[in-house]
């Protein structure tokens, strides 16, 4: 378990190039984009309404002209989480411990259109010990929305993890939203003879989360206003022998 984190980095630094090219990556992607977009006022940020353009600087109103409203994506990934969000905010800043992850990340921002200033990623640890100085600057601080999508399952420690985002928020108004699964059993077993690396146990510290253990995680990071929405099963992941269906969460507080 102690080695989990570097296990991870290992783990998404050699699928990064391929991780957005499985079908049911596609599928999952979609069934949550609409799942989050249609409870964005549940979610409770302060969004810039959307439109059909792409350059959220064109989204603003005359009276928005001088607003941000900015979001943390912890655990980014390629970036699904933040391509949700885009529509509705001016600016995403992505984390991942996995360069390849934010490399892909960048990639797809800047395929978009869209400015370092507007969605960018940076490698970084905000669960070490002590976080990564690239992670000290203000830049990283004082967010509307942090978000961890299909992350938190990888962290040895959930409770630092909210902690340490609920930190990074704006005071009294901003909100942690944490989408992952209910309890679930164990992927079964690798195939003999196949390597460890090939599956994905040794990269998961949690198989999945109770309402009331994801409750409690958020009062004790510094949250109020405590809510969370059960989705259902219906949910695929992977595909062939290794597919199996999960049920996911939505958890959402504001900081105190």
């Amino acid at each position: 378990m102690a080695d989990i984190s570097e296990a991870n980095r290992k783990h998404f630094d050699e699928r990064a190039s391929s991780y957005d090219n499985k079908a049911w990556h596609h599928k999952l992607f979609d069934q949550l984009t609409r799942e989050i977009q249609e409870r964005k006022d549940w979610i409770g940020v302060s969004w810039i309404e959307d439109s059909s353009d792409s350059d959220p600087r064109e989204r603003l109103t005359e009276g928005e002209a001088e607003r941000t409203v900015r979001v943390l994506d912890y655990a980014c990934g390629t970036g699904m989480i933040s391509r949700t969000f885009a529509p509705l905010v001016s600016e995403l800043r992505g984390v991942d411990i996995s360069e390849n992850m934010v490399h892909e990340y960048n990639t797809r921002a800047s395929n978009q259109g869209l400015s370092p200033q507007e969605m960018s990623a940076i490698c970084g640890d905000l669960l070490a010990h002590t976080p990564s100085s690239s992670l000290a600057t203000k830049e990283y601080f004082n967010f509307d929305l942090a978000v961890v999508g299909l992350g938190f399952h990888h962290f040895t420690d959930p409770l630092l993890a909210a902690k340490r985002l609920v930190e990074r928020l704006k005071p009294a108004t901003g909100i942690l939203l944490v989408i992952d699964f209910m309890p679930h059993a164990p992927v079964a077993p690798i195939h003999h003879g196949q390597h460890p690396s090939h599956g994905v146990e040794h990269v998961i510290a949690h198989h999945g989360f109770a309402e009331e253990v994801t409750k409690k995680i958020f009062e004790e990071a510094g949250c109020v206003d405590i809510d969370v929405v059960i989705l259902g099963k219906g949910f695929t992941m992977g595909e062939g022998e290794v597919k199996h269906e999960r049920s996911i969460f939505l958890a959402r507080g504001r900081r105190a």
